[in-house]
């Protein structure tokens, strides 16, 4: 249906039945309505990017762009939040620690919570030590993702009410990121080609050009899954002993599952952390909770 999100919550609130309430008043019925929508009715009356014109981002500005457009004033601050953590996670992906320093004081504004982890980012003494961080923390927040997101967008409270629980959280369909698709190669419901969308006219050449580097990189990431799977694994294996790899592994494990999203179904690479995590670590938490959701027993 469409409306509102008022009209949503005004029609959601005429479903109240004293009989079928788990013997909840009126009132607080009410109020678990108001409160399961308070993060879209933010969205009401704002203004946002249509879909299209987000892929036109994604597919063709070059992160120093995509950073003069978070810094722009025409952007409202509830839009600026999403372009500075994709242009964070893309640089981190894309190794262009340059340009994830220059945008690491805005995401802060917006996830003070990160400051601890991005720190560590910062002042690991090896550039190992760095990608271990940095593995390390897109595990821990699937909400990260290097593509600008369309509509409302998303947040963490999209994630049980605010925090992620691992073991619950992963087969949602909407976590991570998908590999940004082929425009040249991509079908439409008639099987007809789809015409890539040229570059925009007020685009450099070299920006044109530093883009389709970017692009080729993230294209050969891939699916968030199966790079993050793959990623874990090597990590275990040269760092056994580190105290983040049982519970990196049951990530991995998990976002590998059958019950992820259609663009990364990886059973192949989910069994073999399984097993890596039952053969390596027998006596972790989080092989304990693996053998447990293989039982059934959650």
């Amino acid at each position: 249906e469409s409306g509102t999100i008022q009209q949503f919550i005004d029609e959601e609130k005429k479903w109240y039945d004293p009989k079928n309430s788990d013997n909840k008043t009126r009132e607080q019925y009410d109020q678990e309505v108001e409160d399961r929508f308070k993060n879209e009715l933010l969205w009401q009356d704002r203004q946002m990017f249509d879909t299209d014109t987000i892929s036109i981002m994604n597919e063709h500005f070059p992160i120093s762009v995509l950073i003069d457009v978070e810094r722009s004033p025409a952007i409202p601050d509830y839009l600026r939040e999403r372009f500075a953590m994709a242009i964070w996670t893309r640089a981190l992906l894309l190794e262009d620690y340059a340009s994830a320093a220059r945008i690491a004081p805005e995401l802060l504004k917006f996830h003070p919570e990160f400051g601890e982890s991005i720190a560590q980012i910062t002042n690991a003494k090896t550039p190992l030590g760095r990608q271990n961080a940095i593995l390390y923390f897109i595990l821990k927040n699937p909400i990260l993702t290097p593509e600008i997101q369309d509509g409302m967008g998303r947040s963490r409270e999209d994630y049980d009410g605010g925090e992620i629980e691992l073991g619950n959280y992963f087969f949602s369909y909407d976590l991570w990121w998908c590999a940004p698709y082929d425009s040249e190669s991509e079908q439409t419901d008639s099987d007809v080609p789809k015409k890539q969308s040229p570059d925009p006219i007020f685009l450099t050449p070299p920006q044109v050009q530093a883009v389709k580097v970017e692009q080729v990189k993230l294209k050969a990431i891939g699916n968030a899954p199966k790079y993050l799977g793959d990623k874990v694994l090597a990590w275990a294996k040269r760092s056994p002993l580190d105290r983040r790899i049982p519970e990196s592994l049951f990530i991995g494990y998990e976002a590998n599952g059958m019950s992820k999203y259609g663009c990364a179904d990886n059973t192949e690479l989910h069994d073999e952390i399984g097993s890596y995590l039952k053969s390596r670590y027998p006596r972790s938490e989080w092989t304990q909770k693996m053998v447990k959701e293989e039982k059934g027993d959650q």
